[in-house]
């Protein structure tokens, strides 16, 4: 199992996008997902705990840019995420997108804290297992305030950045439930 996800990682490292991205460390900070997690919240998180199988999804690569705040999860997905055979599912898509989406959400609220209020996805190819694929999200500055995010999210294949899916969410600051602040590294 630790020698697959090795083997996954180090074929992140010579991805394109990848040594792009590390080429400027002053304007991208990158870690592995969740590594700011605590082992015990990892196991009961959807993407750290169950989906985090070396046939699933072991590997999220997170960048951010310092200056306008997008984000790039480049994510490895396996064979057990498939809907048909081969093929990924749609719902594993949804939340991946949605977690990428609401990183770039919680980098522009104050809070540093929110949750979904709307996601519409809309899905152009179908996503095939075992390979690379690059998420993006971008907050849309001029439509989001402090207790709101309006986020444009994509997908896209590694290898010649096919776009199989485009998205629109809306995080929110909720007004009466106490959230705690999401720290670096999720």
């Amino acid at each position: 199992m630790a020698r697959r996800i090795h083997a996954i990682n180090a074929e992140l490292d010579r991805l394109r996008i990848v040594e792009e991205l590390r080429r400027d460390p002053e304007l991208w900070r990158e870690w592995v997902a969740y590594s700011s997690y605590a082992p015990e919240e990892r196991q009961v998180s959807l993407m750290s705990g169950v989906l985090s199988a070396p046939e699933a999804v072991p590997v999220q690569r997170i960048f951010v840019n310092k200056n306008d705040g997008k984000v790039v999860n480049v994510v490895w997905l396996g064979n057990s995420v498939s809907g048909w055979p081969r093929v990924v599912h749609g719902g594993v898509l949804a939340a991946i997108l949605d977690e990428t989406m609401g990183r770039a959400a919680i980098f522009h609220l104050p809070a540093k804290t929110g949750v979904t209020a709307t996601l519409e996805i809309a899905y152009r190819r179908l996503a095939l297992t075992n390979q690379f694929f690059i998420v993006r999200a971008d907050v849309v500055h001029e439509a989001s305030s402090e207790r709101k995010a309006v986020v444009h999210g994509s997908i896209e294949t590694s290898a010649q950045g096919v776009h199989l899916t485009e998205a629109k969410a809306l995080f929110v600051v909720p007004r009466n439930l106490e959230l705690g602040k999401i720290k670096e590294g999720f």
